[in-house]
């Protein structure tokens, strides 16, 4: 098993390697180990080549990344302050996955999509994958073009991104908006969101449908901007909320999720006006909780869910899937447990390639189109062994482990101003409290998903089954393989600009 950033690393690169034709990447030869006597074993079939459904080319395939949107922040889990049509839209025409589960923060969630099936790749926005080194950059896995930026975030105006080094202490800017291995100018003072879903849809207008697609749009949104503006959202949108929202914060965020909800139905518009709908497998979903405390807070809900992104809470994991295929699927909703590291399979599955056994997903493609086949029944959340946390899913059980940051994440934080008569989830009411610092908390998350009473005592079997399968994996896990810090990759050596540091050579002109 891998460190939590580093398995969702593989997950991402090795989907673009596995529909990316010309794809031999720096690390393909790298595959998460997986010990067989830590979980059940899946069926031998899923080695199997499968059959595509249709008689047609291969369908396209587009995922869309939200970043750090908190469950409660959308209509569709019955928000009453932010609406957002077109991601309900996207529910309504397609499948809801209601038991649906992300990794805690960003990274880990980028992490599974690329195999030799002749796939025309493009990325829109966040990268995050690595940068220090041209072979790390997306056009030098997989991807056929990328247009956005490399860090964790930048400022959605003027395109700047800031690190604190490690080193020094110091916040380290500049420029972080590309064009392939081209810093862009050009586009200072154009909302991110804007450029980067005009990109999205001037691929899917030139796109030759002669060749299957397939198009990662990693939205900037929501994720705060930086330290000096977090949060940054066009005037009108701002104006929306005015005398909705009074915490000036929530109502600067809604405008922010609004703004990224209007591009998002700007962009499934394009999809439906080019003729994608027939024969395209959509994938929507967020990265990771919403950060509703302490570090990055951007004024995000996941009420009444517990806990933060971060956290292995399910505030920090559990997700918003939608899956929208309406030539190739029914509408609908599914409720077995799904995690985003089943999204690569079940691509696999719908473009008729084999699933390789060493894959810790699993396909979930026969059970949308005809409710048969394999299902997930449990799920490794994480281990961390540089905060001692961990997490596991059995059936409707989860057991959770140690604590992070000193718990400061790991709360109930209600949406500001807001009532909860018309939430999706619905508390138990309250029962023996755990924190996890000082013995791990049980919960039935059917019966609690807002995890509010904890049953360690009452079922020791099930306790001493998930420890046996965290000790199991934790045994598997490889050592975390933090790189040294340097102030080499300071942009004030490249003229304040995120050059890869490793092997830069001078570019012959900025646009």
């Amino acid at each position: 098993m891998m460190p939590d950033n580093q398995y969702i690393e593989v997950l991402l690169l090795t989907l673009i390697w596995c529909i990316s034709v010309d794809a031999l990447q720096p690390d393909s030869d790298r595959k998460i180990e997986l010990n067989p006597l830590c979980h059940a074993p899946y069926p031998k079939s899923r080695s199997i080549e499968t059959q595509r459904t249709t008689n047609v080319s291969p369908p396209n395939i587009i995922i869309i990344v939200i970043d750090d949107l908190g469950w409660d922040d959308i209509s569709l889990h019955g928000s009453q302050q932010i609406l957002t049509p077109n991601i309900d839209q996207i529910a309504k025409e397609g499948v809801l996955l209601e038991n649906y589960y992300t990794q805690a923060i960003c990274t880990p969630s980028r992490g599974a999509l690329m195999t030799g099936a002749g796939y025309e790749s493009h990325i829109v926005g966040k990268w995050h994958l690595g940068h220090s080194r041209s072979e790390l950059l997306p056009t030098q896995r997989g991807f056929k073009t990328h247009f956005g930026f490399r860090l964790g975030h930048s400022d959605y105006y003027n395109h700047w991104g800031s690190e604190s080094s490690l080193v020094s202490g110091e916040l380290y800017k500049g420029l972080d908006l590309w064009t392939n291995q081209l810093p862009e100018q050009r586009f200072h003072g154009k909302y991110a969101n804007d450029i980067f879903t005009k990109r999205a849809i001037n691929i899917l207008e030139n796109h030759n449908m002669s060749k299957p697609l397939f198009l990662y749009i990693a939205h900037q949104a929501v994720h705060v901007a930086n330290s000096e503006a977090p949060l940054q959202a066009p005037l009108a949108f701002i104006d929306k909320y005015n005398a909705k929202i009074l915490d000036e914060k929530r109502r600067h965020y809604a405008a922010m999720v609004s703004a990224m909800d209007s591009s998002v139905g700007d962009l499934m518009k394009a999809v439906k006006d080019n003729g994608y709908a027939q024969n395209t497998i959509l994938f929507f979903t967020n990265d990771n909780g919403g950060p509703t405390n302490g570090m990055a807070n951007s004024g995000s809900s996941n009420h009444p869910l517990r806990g933060s992104k971060y956290t292995l809470w399910e505030g920090g994991v559990r997700g918003i899937g939608i899956v929208w295929a309406p030539g190739l699927l029914n509408k609908g909703k599914y409720t077995k447990l799904v995690h985003i590291s089943d999204i690569l399979p079940t691509v696999l599955q719908a473009i008729g390639q084999p699933i390789p056994l060493e894959f810790d997903g699993i396909s979930f493609w026969d059970q949308l189109r005809t409710a048969t086949g394999d299902h997930r029944t449990e799920l490794l959340h994480n281990v961390d062994t540089v905060w001692g946390t961990s997490a596991y899913r059995l059936g409707d059980f989860k057991l959770i482990s140690g604590i992070w940051d000193g718990g400061r994440y790991d709360g109930w934080y209600p949406t500001v101003e807001a009532t909860s008569f018309k939430r999706t989830v619905k508390c138990a009411g309250n029962g023996t409290y755990c924190n996890g610092a000082n013995r791990p908390c049980l919960y039935n998350l059917r019966e609690d998903p807002c995890e509010q009473n904890d049953v360690f005592d009452e079922h020791p079997d099930i306790v001493k089954a998930i420890t046996t399968k965290i000790r199991c994996y934790a045994k598997t896990m490889r050592p975390i393989e933090n790189r040294p810090n340097t102030n080499a990759a300071d942009p004030a050596n490249f003229n304040f600009i995120w050059m890869p540091w490793e092997d830069y050579t001078m570019l012959d002109s900025i646009r």
